[in-house]
């Protein structure tokens, strides 16, 4: 009888005296209670750093900006487990509310970054005015590049490491040339170009009127010479006539004086075609 309660309790996997393979009162095995699962972090997306700290999105108020709730995982990542801290982008500068693009620039980051999920933080440092960090989203995509990229923010300088300063101001320097985003919405409107100088007027010249010719007058007939007191005729010089000399004919038949008091008149002679002033 002995020897089967010994087989049974084998079978069993009883073993008398040990309180651990001992039914609890209830029934339902050991008294022990099991131990808490140790915390660990999400994986770490392809493309991430692998000291990279995940935290969970709680807010983005800016384009530039993300309020993050630190998971657990690391007691060395940049970020205090359990508590919330606000992010800036490092190697950015987004446009700020009330600027141009500042509306677009803010949807495209929470289309990035939205609330709830999680994301990645690395290169971090404290830059006095708030931690600066680089940015992961859950599938991997790097924030930061990814805003400069389509023409959401501009490059800012930062103390980073070279590689990854390089890396943002060539995806920077790519959107420029290609003119996304606020490179070509923000861009200021060229200046209109100078006016080709008119050459000047040449001033009309002033409408004169030319006179109308004046009619010669006719030369008016030289007055004769008033005749002395006496009665003799002068020549039209106001000397007195010396014979020989032509006479008018208003003169024939007439008589005057010579400058030696000679009387002279006026008549046709010996044939002649004009009357002159012939001695007598």
């Amino acid at each position: 009888m002995a020897a089967g309660c010994l087989i049974a309790l084998a079978l069993s996997g009883c073993a008398l005296g040990d309180p651990a393979a001992v039914d609890t009162e209830d029934g339902y095995g050991p008294s022990e209670e099991a131990a808490e699962p140790t915390p660990s972090e999400p994986a770490v997306p392809d493309g991430v750093p692998e000291d990279a700290q995940a935290a969970e999105v709680e807010e983005v108020p800016s384009a530039g900006t993300v309020r993050l709730l630190a998971l657990g995982g690391r007691a060395d990542g940049p970020l205090t487990e359990g508590e919330s801290a606000e992010v800036l982008l490092s190697g950015i500068e987004a446009p700020a509310s009330g600027e141009c693009y500042a509306e677009e620039a803010a949807d495209r980051a929470e289309l990035l970054l939205r609330p709830g999920e999680t994301v990645f933080v690395g290169d971090a440092g404290d830059s006095g005015d708030g931690l600066l960090a680089q940015v992961w989203n859950a599938d991997g995509t790097w924030v930061n590049e990814a805003l400069l990229r389509t023409g959401h923010a501009e490059f800012a300088s930062m103390d980073d490491a070279t590689d990854r300063a390089d890396e943002l101001r060539e995806a920077a320097d790519g959107a420029e040339e290609a003119g996304e985003g606020l490179w070509t919405e923000c861009a200021p409107e060229p200046p209109p170009e100078p006016e080709a100088p008119q050459e000047p007027e040449e001033p009309a010249a002033p409408e004169v009127e030319e006179p109308e010719p004046a009619e010669p007058a006719e030369p008016a007939e030289p007055e004769e010479p008033a005749a002395p007191d006496d009665g003799i005729i002068m020549a039209p010089s106001g000397k007195h006539y010396a014979a020989g000399q032509f006479c008018k004919h208003d003169h024939l038949g007439m008589t005057t004086q010579d400058a030696s008091g000679h009387t002279l008149l006026c008549a046709f002679h010996d044939g002649e075609a004009n009357a002159r002033w012939k001695r007598v």
